[in-house]
């Protein structure tokens, strides 16, 4: 993501969810606007820490983000279409499934998301199987 682009969605002051090298994430400030550099990265200064950082590990702290309360059909759909891999409500990656419960042949399992707290059952049905060797 570019500056001009980056500087669109998150402002300096705003609270941001940083990523460190190890995966590990912190709340932080971001302390300026970002900005290109030759090499073709882009980066932003952070509150607390010294230098530039990329802002690719930058994301929006979950207190920032807008919350839906419901879902339309589009947006249900648009989960089935992204593999279920981010929240419909507020589009975490921060999501988790509990065990499968089967009746029949429809399947489904609680999903939770860690950024907002939504909960909701994804529905799995039946449509093939694959033999295996014996």
């Amino acid at each position: 993501m570019k500056a001009n682009e980056f500087n669109l969605l998150y402002k300096p002051d705003e609270k941001v969810v940083y990523t460190g090298d190890f995966g590990q994430t912190h709340i932080v400030k971001l302390r300026t606007p970002a900005w290109d550099i030759p090499s073709g990265s882009t980066l932003v200064s952070m509150e607390g820490y010294s230098g530039g950082y990329l802002v690719d590990r930058i994301s929006k702290c979950p207190e920032n983000k807008i919350t839906l309360l419901e879902l339309n059909p589009q947006q249900k759909e648009l989960y089935v279409l992204h593999d279920g891999t981010k929240c419909p409500y507020c589009e975490s990656n921060e999501i988790e499934g509990s065990s499968m419960d089967v009746d029949g042949n429809t399947a489904w399992q609680k999903i939770t998301c860690l950024g907002c707290d939504k909960e909701w059952n994804d529905i799995y049905t039946l449509t093939n199987l694959v033999e295996l060797e014996s």
